[in-house]
């Protein structure tokens, strides 16, 4: 497997304030997990938009930091 790293030429906040989403990849007990989330970047921070009762990732990262 070959990593990429650098490989936009845009800097951290340019590319963070498109309107993107991402993927929490987590380990479980049970293997692997995916899960897609919509964020927001807003004064240098990142903010996960979900709705948290139903979803179990908030428990895995909290299990598996």
């Amino acid at each position: 497997m070959e990593i990429v790293e650098d490989w936009l030429d845009l800097e951290l906040d340019e590319f963070l304030d498109r309107p993107l989403f991402c993927f929490l990849a987590q380990c479980s007990d049970d293997g692997a997990r995916i899960s897609p989330l919509w964020y927001l970047w807003e004064d240098e921070l990142v903010w996960i938009i979900a709705q948290l009762p139903d979803r179990s990732y908030p428990k895995r990262v909290e299990q598996f930091p």
